[in-house]
């Protein structure tokens, strides 16, 4: 019961951009990483460009967990690329 009750008091404590992060970060990984696995070199730069707006976006919107997924996997996918 007293789980209940903290997940209730956390859930009013949060706020838009909280709830637009989660959404954001379930859009990600449902959308946009299956774009990843396609071979094409238009198809992988034009992943990579949406990658840089959504992780611009994400850092004026104050969306901390989608903009540090973001920029993890801009690290590590530049990389993997060359």
């Amino acid at each position: 019961m007293e789980l209940i009750k903290a997940f209730l008091e956390q859930l009013t404590r949060m706020q838009w951009s909280d709830y637009l992060d989660i959404i954001a970060v379930a859009c990600l990984i449902y959308w946009l990483l299956p774009l990843l696995r396609t071979t094409g070199t238009s198809k992988i730069a034009g992943v990579v460009t949406a990658f840089l707006v959504i992780t611009w976006l994400t850092d004026l919107l104050n969306l901390h967990t989608l903009h540090f997924i973001l920029n993890e996997m801009l690290t590590v996918g530049l990389i993997a690329i060359v």
